[in-house]
């Protein structure tokens, strides 16, 4: 994925490095803290409104690498922060403009899972190049040095799927204020490895363009299950993985495999007794 924007210490952003990454509709933001010291010689300097430098540290420190966030384009942020809090949806910012009124972008987040958020976002000028417009304070990087031609055909966030102590109650509180629809419900007599299992649901918005799928440990299996794993690891719930649409999976995959080596993702062997059969 070609890195379209940045916003760094050479854009005098103090708080934060962060870099847009972009394939199609596809976006990463991948943002680290500078150290304290240099953070607190200007306060004002972090072009994402909602960075805390001290929320920022405290969350690597407890989960690792992990997504802080998942962003929802709307039509309007401010309108689906208010409908979502008189829902029941817990306020973590609330909505912040940025830009000039012909041109601006709004931005508002709600709690999803402990210390993860939803973000929703609205532009007022949806098609223009989001390497200009993303946020305020981001350069755009010339194609010439992002490698513009690497982006192994993905495609779109197919779904964001989040881990839960306990699936019913995260549910309705996620049904609650989305007003998303029950897209599918899988037990763990219906899908789980040889030794162990879960239980997933997955909502979805009216024409089922945004999934968010929630997934419960199942207890007393032979192996540990996969989602206590992962808790005692990210140190509670939170977004356990990104489902990535591509335009032929086999493909993406070797182009990727081919460069593990080189700084890319290593990707793991399925083990032996995954399965018994597909």
């Amino acid at each position: 994925m070609p890195i379209v924007a940045k916003s760094d210490l050479s854009a005098e952003n103090k708080a934060h490095a962060s870099y847009l990454l972009r394939c199609g509709q596809l976006l990463f933001l991948i943002t680290a803290p500078y150290s304290a010291t240099i953070s607190t010689v200007d306060t004002n300097t972090a072009s994402i409104p909602t960075f805390s430098h001290a929320a920022c540290r405290a969350f690597i420190a407890a989960h690792g690498l992990a997504v802080r966030s998942v962003a929802i384009e709307v039509d309007d942020a401010e309108l689906a922060y208010s409908i979502s809090v008189s829902n029941g949806a817990k306020s973590f910012s609330l909505p912040i403009t940025l830009g000039e009124p012909e041109n601006s972008v709004v931005i508002s987040e709600v709690q999803v899972y402990n210390d993860a958020v939803l973000r929703y976002i609205s532009y007022t000028k949806p098609t223009v190049d989001i390497a200009s417009t993303f946020l305020s304070g981001f350069e755009p990087i010339e194609t010439s040095s992002s490698f513009p031609g690497q982006n192994y055909d993905l495609r779109c966030l197919d779904h964001a799927f989040g881990t839960v102590p306990e699936l019913a109650s995260a549910v309705n509180y996620l049904k609650s204020f989305t007003g998303f629809h029950k897209f599918a419900e899988i037990g763990g007599e219906d899908i789980g490895t040889i030794e162990s299992w879960l239980n997933t649901v997955c909502l979805a918005c009216n024409d089922e363009t945004v999934i968010l799928g929630l997934c419960e440990p199942v207890y007393g299996t032979p192996w540990t299950s996969q989602i206590l794993t992962y808790f005692e690891h990210n140190e509670g719930p939170g977004f356990q993985h990104l489902a990535l649409e591509s335009e032929d999976i086999f493909w993406t995959l070797r182009e990727m495999k081919q460069r593990s080596g080189f700084g890319g993702l290593a990707l793991m062997p399925p083990p032996l007794r995954l399965t018994t059969g597909i």
